[in-house]
């Protein structure tokens, strides 16, 4: 399979994938617009023979929009698929929190802060929100006083539940428009994406921490 070809299947694929979970229309039409006018002009019989009429300008300006766009899209989604009636008193940020506290006895302000990649200040305030909300407990280590521990109560276990559903749903719409072949594609794909976050975030908490000891 040549460089070409891969391309224009990933694209393809692209552009199936937005189907899943996406309830922007307007964006749906413009996404899917974009991937197939680039693949016709890119792609076509004559233009495949010339490797110099490919335009990869035009190729990384089409996956940049969908990028962009998918990702404001699932938070968008997330947020009103999660935030029912019976959890309308907290955000799609809380129900985030109440995930990196996990169930059991929970954990300690500083692990589940690093679970998010926030400080324990910005940690607490949300805490303190959830806590007279009832979604949540704080209590402190009996070893070390210092050291504040949070867990959930029975109202954060089931948002921690109904937050879990949802994404085991939306993992699954995903797997079942997949062909056993296609899913190395995806997660190759995904990994790439995560890759490039998690470099980022170091990168950025790097220069962060040199700028603070210049100062």
């Amino acid at each position: 399979m040549n460089a070409s070809v891969g391309c224009k299947q990933n694209l393809k694929y692209i552009s199936t994938k937005l189907s899943v979970k996406c309830k922007c229309q307007r964006i749906q039409k413009e996404c899917r617009s974009r991937l197939t006018s680039l693949t016709k002009n890119v792609y076509n019989e004559k233009q495949v023979k010339d490797e110099g009429a490919v335009r990869m300008s035009d190729v990384y300006a089409t996956i940049n929009y969908v990028l962009v766009n998918l990702i404001n899209e699932i938070w968008e989604v997330e947020g009103k698929a999660i935030i029912t009636d019976e959890f309308k008193d907290i955000t799609n940020n809380d129900m985030h929190v109440i995930e990196a506290i996990g169930l059991g006895e929970g954990n300690n302000m500083s692990t589940i802060a690093k679970k998010l990649n926030i400080t324990v200040g910005s940690l607490t305030t949300a805490v303190n929100s959830l806590v007279k909300k009832g979604y949540v407990d704080r209590f402190r280590s009996k070893e070390d006083r210092r050291v504040v521990y949070v867990r959930l109560l029975e109202k954060g276990e089931n948002a921690y539940h109904h937050h879990e559903d949802y994404h085991k749903q939306m993992t699954q719409a995903i797997v079942d428009k997949l062909d056993e072949s296609e899913i190395p594609v995806l997660l190759k794909t995904l990994d790439a994406l995560t890759g490039f976050f998690t470099d980022y975030t170091r990168e950025s908490k790097g220069k962060s921490s040199d700028s603070m000891d210049k100062e």
